[in-house]
C-alpha cells in the first residue's frame, strides 16, 4: 500500500493496540525549532539513513522530486488521493465479501468463481489475502507474487488446487473452497 498505509491513527497488526501518530502533519523543521525552543535536543535515527530501509528510499526519492519540480503540497495531495482510492477499494472488498462470501459451519469458505472472476484484479487480491489471513488464522501477508499465482490459476483452470498461508484453496464446478490446511 506504500504511500497510502500511514495514518494518524491505525491499529498494529490486527491487535487492539492502535498507533496513534499525532506529530503526522508536522513538518520537520516545525519539530526542530519546537524542541529548541524547548530547549530539548533533537534525536537523529541511524536507520534513517539506512538504504536498505523503503522509507529511507522514499525519502531520497521524494527529495528528488521536490527538486525536479513537485511540490510538497502536491506530494500530500496524491497521497491523499492514494489514501481515498485504498478506502474505496477496501469498501469494495469488504461489499463483496458480505454479499457473496459463504462460511460452513466447518470452517470452509465458500464462493462462485464467475463472480470472483469478474472482480477488478486488486479487489480479488486484497479479497484472497483477508480470506487466507482468515482461515489460516495468521497475521501474516501471504506474499503478493502467490497471490498473483493463485490469481492466475483461478482464471485458467477449471479445477485446482493451491496451498497458500495455511489454507487450502481448491476450485472446481465453478466453486472455490478455501479451508484450513489443518
Amino acid at each position: 500500500k506504500g504511500l497510502s498505509s500511514l495514518k494518524y491513527k491505525s491499529r498494529y497488526k490486527n491487535t487492539s493496540l492502535v498507533l496513534v501518530r499525532p506529530l503526522l502533519s508536522c513538518s520537520k523543521k516545525s519539530l526542530i525549532s519546537y524542541l529548541s525552543k524547548k530547549k530539548q535536543s533533537y534525536i537523529i535515527d541511524r536507520t534513517n539513513s539506512n538504504k536498505k530501509y523503503d522509507r529511507t528510499r522514499i525519502r531520497k526519492l521524494v527529495e528528488e522530486l521536490i527538486k525536479e519540480g513537485l511540490s510538497k503540497a502536491r506530494l500530500k495531495n496524491v497521497i491523499s488521493n492514494l489514501k481515498n482510492a485504498d478506502a474505496a477499494i477496501n469498501a469494495s472488498v469488504n461489499d463483496y465479501m458480505k454479499k457473496y462470501i459463504k462460511l460452513s459451519d466447518k470452517k470452509i469458505i465458500n464462493f462462485r468463481l464467475k463472480k470472483f472472476s469478474n472482480l477488478p484484479e486488486e479487489i480479488q487480491h486484497r479479497a484472497l489475502i483477508k480470506l487466507c489471513r482468515f482461515i489460516g488464522h495468521s497475521n501474516k501477508v501471504p506474499r503478493s507474487k502467490s497471490i498473483q499465482e493463485l490469481i492466475k490459476l483461478i482464471k485458467k483452470e477449471k479445477k485446482f488446487n493451491f496451498t497458500l498461508n495455511g489454507c487450502v484453496i481448491a476450485g472446481q464446478d465453478g466453486l472455490i473452497k478455501i479451508h484450513s490446511k489443518l
